[in-house]
């Protein structure tokens, strides 16, 4: 299991678990592999159809604890919706879709509460979205 020393906060973009598509196995496997050298932290959004007990207990197995928050960022009309209220907007239309102000506070708590130092993220981006932090 990770290394009491070494905290790391891993921001995914959704559910990881079960595997069972290229986004979700590019999020899980290296989830598995950090959770070798870090005490991983894997935050994601939610909706009310993850049964996260059972996701909690599977990533338990590994030493990887699970903090969830609720955005729905499912399918083609979140997309579209997202895309549609951002037309005027200079930020990419994922920026809105996952960012929100009580995302950001709840990852904000996790993060100066749990000794993090560092954060990664599934996309080069996804870090900046979650956490309201552009780079520039």
């Amino acid at each position: 299991m990770g290394s009491q020393n070494l905290n790391l906060l891993y921001l995914s973009p959704k559910c990881p678990y079960p595997p069972t598509d290229g986004g979700k196995i590019g999020i899980y496997f290296p989830a598995l592999y950090l959770s070798k050298h870090f005490s991983i932290n894997l935050v994601f959004p939610v909706d009310g159809l993850v049964d996260k007990e059972s996701v909690e207990n599977h990533f338990k197995k590994f030493g990887i604890k699970v903090s969830f928050f609720h955005k729905d960022t499912r399918g083609f009309f979140v997309d579209l919706k997202y895309m549609m209220l951002n037309l005027k907007e200079e930020l990419p239309f994922k920026w809105r879709k996952y960012y929100s102000k009580e995302s950001q506070e709840f990852i904000n708590e996790i993060a100066s509460t749990g000794g993090y130092k560092r954060s990664v993220g599934k996309f080069a981006t996804y870090d900046e979205v979650c956490t309201g932090h552009r780079g520039g």
